[in-house]
């Protein structure tokens, strides 16, 4: 009798071991077919291993797109390298800085301010949060991925939400629609076309050019727009984007890092944000950094005089294409190295636009 029941647990263990490896397969094959070769968080860590600056750039896709170090390294005499990728949360910010202070000495920092990113809450932007911790899991050693990795499972709003399980099916989450040049990339182990992938320096190039046709509403029309207008958005800090934005201001301020947080310019700003709506997170937000000795500027309340948007530079409506990214970066270099108070006179306060 206790042969048998040795043989039922047995073959039940069998069973269940067999359903095991049969699960962990299965997610094996379709993690390595569909998620990319090098995505756009991947290809960042992989190019900051190998990168020493002094100085970085993070942020969303504004950042990725929008700022060239080559460009402000020529003008500065400094290294640099952007950290954006598509849609980073200001969590991932606060990754990449705490990453480039620790592992690469970095004493100055450009946070980009995206206002997309800074109205939305953590949980609703899970995909591209798991797709950039996964890709820094894959670029660095295995005791910091561990620890790193635990941070991020037991960081609200991840815990407790499918997230917390959904990380370990990278398929899920960050996955590719052409499964047959990933195949192929993966095979040769090397990339099949330019397009969405970045430089050495991270800036992802681009040369498509926005329809010359497309209205911007200019500071002296948003108030008869938002008169006329019934499909405006209310623009607003998020709980989130609040905690995570004071946690970068703390950190930076305790690591002797001089934080410099601006939003880029872009060309839908007064066409889809309400202008009191917009005015009021400005404020916000130059408040929040202010309490840490850092000065928030938004390059969409610039004075004409010192920078007029121009719809050639932009690839759409919410990126610099090539162009504009290279004149963007040049007034950057200069705004950097301007003591903050200067800084301030180029811009309207909320109260003036």
């Amino acid at each position: 009798m206790q042969t048998s029941d040795k043989k039922k647990i047995s073959a039940g263990t069998v069973t269940i071991l067999l359903i095991l490896v049969l699960f962990l397969l299965g997610n094996g094959i379709l993690s390595y077919v569909l998620t990319p070769y090098r995505g756009s968080s991947l290809e960042m860590w992989l190019y900051f291993k190998e990168a020493s600056p002094q100085m970085i750039y993070t942020g969303s896709s504004q950042c990725l797109c929008g700022i060239d170090p080559e460009t402000i390294d020529d003008a500065l005499h400094t290294s640099s390298f952007n950290m954006g990728t598509n849609m980073q949360s200001f969590r991932s910010s606060y990754s990449a800085i705490r990453a480039a202070v620790e592992e690469k000495g970095v004493s100055r920092v450009v946070l980009c301010v995206d206002d997309e990113i800074t109205e939305i809450e953590r949980e609703d932007n899970f995909r591209a949060d798991a797709s950039f911790q996964r890709a820094r899991n894959l670029t660095t050693d295995f005791m910091t991925a561990g620890k790193e990795t635990g941070e991020f499972l037991l960081d609200e709003p991840v815990l407790m939400h499918t997230g917390s399980v959904n990380f370990f099916f990278p398929w899920t989450y960050d996955r590719v629609t052409d499964i047959g040049q990933n195949l192929r990339e993966k095979r040769d182990g090397k990339v099949y076309g330019e397009s969405g992938h970045r430089l050495s320096s991270g800036r992802e190039p681009a040369e498509e050019i926005l329809a010359a046709d497309f209205r911007v509403i200019e500071r002296e029309e948003a108030r008869e727009w938002n008169r006329t207008s019934d499909s405006l958005e209310e623009l607003s800090l998020s709980s989130d984007s609040r905690r995570e934005l004071n946690r970068i201001a703390s950190y930076c301020r305790e690591k002797g890092v001089e934080l410099i947080p601006i939003t880029l310019p872009y060309p839908t700003a007064l066409n889809i944000y309400s202008l009191d709506s917009y005015k009021e997170t400005v404020r916000q937000l130059t408040l929040l950094f202010d309490e840490y000795g850092f000065t928030y500027q938004n390059f969409n309340l610039a004075k004409p005089e010192y920078y007029e948007m121009e719809l050639d530079e932009y690839k759409d409506t919410g990126h610099f294409n090539t162009a504009g990214a290279i004149r963007f970066s040049k007034i950057l270099a200069e705004y950097i190295e301007e003591p903050q108070e200067q800084r301030k006179e180029k811009f309207y306060t909320p109260d003036e636009f």
